[in-house]
């Protein structure tokens, strides 16, 4: 920027010693170098400071890696690297077979208990139907001998008649005794194996087979969000580990610029100000935006939990801001990647006159951008 500034200074006092005919001596060229050192260090500083700019700016993007939750071999990969995918599509898919298998042997397992306890639940209704007859045996048998004892008793019945009733009704008492018996038995039967932990056993099984099948769904590994793959390490046939990533997944993102200014303009940046960026894969662009949020760290500043005490001099480097940049203007018919360099300048309130200075020195570095070949 200075160079543009001093180059352009240059030219116009070529041309005003040329058009003004001014004599060309060691004073006049002094006083022209001077004048024009102090005037250009005079804009630069008030133009740096109220109208910061950026030669460290950069569209950045999200990146997540894509990795299984089973170690299984990969049984097929349907998406293609850097094609455009939605949210929920299947990426790939390993091998789900010893799932499947696990969950026919558990829900046989299942059945098993299940059938047992069931067949002792109705052995308890059998047993109780079995005393509700047994108990209207007895009650028949009893008024039988009831009718056999009135008869005997106005000498129409015999007395061998009722002595068969009675034993009727003995029986009966023996034979609801019986049933009583057997419903305990039951009972006894169902309290015992409720005891053992039969229904435990069966919410054991059912977890587990519920676990198997989170296991079957997550055998297919589907987009967690619109957006791309790429890098990827596993072709059918490959192991799927679970501690390394199959593949990576850009998601579709918009292209905001991230810029890093130096802490001075810290003071000066504030949401919403003006902002211009220009791209070095774009020459001759310049692109509107405005500032969307200036972030709160300084990366500089940054402590990881170590075994290691962290002193003063081992962050030397004072740090630098980073300004977010939201660009006005759809970016979608430009062929810009994500991790394109870029240069930013941003507009204040403060000394207005000195934007212009500032647009045209960031419109002449955007044409220069046409002599990068390598950089």
């Amino acid at each position: 920027m200075e160079t543009l500034m001093l180059l352009t200074y240059a030219a116009l006092c070529v041309v005003a010693f040329k058009v003004f005919k001014i004599p060309v001596t060691g004073y006049s060229v002094t006083t022209a170098a001077l004048g024009g050192f102090l005037l250009i260090g005079a804009i630069i500083v008030a133009m740096n400071y109220s109208h910061p700019t950026s030669t460290i700016a950069r569209t950045f993007y999200r990146t997540t890696p894509i990795i299984s939750t089973h170690r299984q071999l990969v049984t097929e990969v349907w998406v293609k690297p850097n094609t455009l995918i939605k949210k929920g599509e299947p990426l790939f898919k390993v091998d789900s077979f010893p799932y499947e298998n696990h969950v026919r042997q558990l829900e046989a397992r299942r059945a098993v208990i299940v059938a047992k306890f069931e067949s002792q639940k109705q052995a308890v209704l059998d047993a109780e139907a079995g005393v509700s007859a047994a108990k209207a045996a007895l009650d028949l048998a009893i008024i039988r001998r009831d009718d056999a004892k009135d008869l005997a008793d106005k000498q129409v019945g015999t007395v061998a008649a009722l002595q068969f009733r009675d034993n009727e009704v003995q029986a009966a008492q023996s034979s609801l005794k019986s049933a009583y018996a057997n419903l305990e038995t039951a009972r006894f039967a169902v309290s015992a194996t409720v005891a053992d932990g039969t229904a435990a056993e069966i919410d054991e099984v059912d977890a587990q087979i519920a676990k198997e099948k989170w296991n079957i769904k997550h055998a297919t590994v589907r987009a967690p969000e619109d957006g791309y793959a790429t890098n990827f390490a596993i072709t059918p046939g490959y192991m799927a580990r679970r501690l390394f990533p199959s593949m990576v997944f850009i998601a579709k993102q918009e292209r905001d610029v991230v810029g890093s200014f130096l802490q001075i303009h810290m003071q000066r940046l504030t949401p919403g100000d003006e902002a211009e960026v220009i791209f070095q894969g774009l020459p001759g662009r310049v692109f509107k935006g405005k500032v969307y949020q200036q972030l709160d760290y300084i990366a500089a500043g940054q402590l990881e939990p170590t075994g290691t005490l962290i002193t003063p001099e081992s962050r030397a480097a004072p740090g630098r801001i980073s300004v977010i940049i939201k660009i006005d203007q759809d970016m979608s018919q430009f062929e810009l990647p994500g991790g394109s360099f870029a240069q930013v300048a941003v507009y204040t309130d403060e000394l207005e006159p000195l934007q212009i200075i500032r647009r045209i020195l960031l419109r002449m570095q955007s044409w220069l951008y046409y002599l990068s070949f390598d950089h």
